[in-house]
């Protein structure tokens, strides 16, 4: 099953613990949301866009980042967060 950032923002905590496990990705009980969201997304090559990131909030963004394992300062705002995720994915 393909997915995009889209359904898998729609589906449950739930739901996303169980695509990790179809797709064998690691995590642990309290990882939030989004951080499986990102796992999921990198684990299939999905890419985040300006589009995707422009409404999440600070702690959404951090999430992202734990996801797809992007360091950054506890004080970067969310437009350095944003753009941090936009460019460690162009690799």
């Amino acid at each position: 099953t393909t997915y995009t950032i889209e359904e898998l923002e729609s589906k449950t905590v739930a739901n996303l613990k169980e695509i990790c496990e179809e797709y064998d990705i690691s995590y642990t009980s309290n990882d939030v949301k989004n951080k499986l969201i990102a796992m999921i997304v990198n684990e299939l090559g999905l890419v985040y866009t300006e589009d995707n990131l422009e409404r999440k909030s600070i702690s959404e963004l951090r999430a992202i980042c734990d996801g797809l394992e992007i360091e950054y300062d506890a004080d970067f705002t969310e437009e350095e967060l944003r753009e941090l995720i936009i460019i460690e994915q162009e690799g």
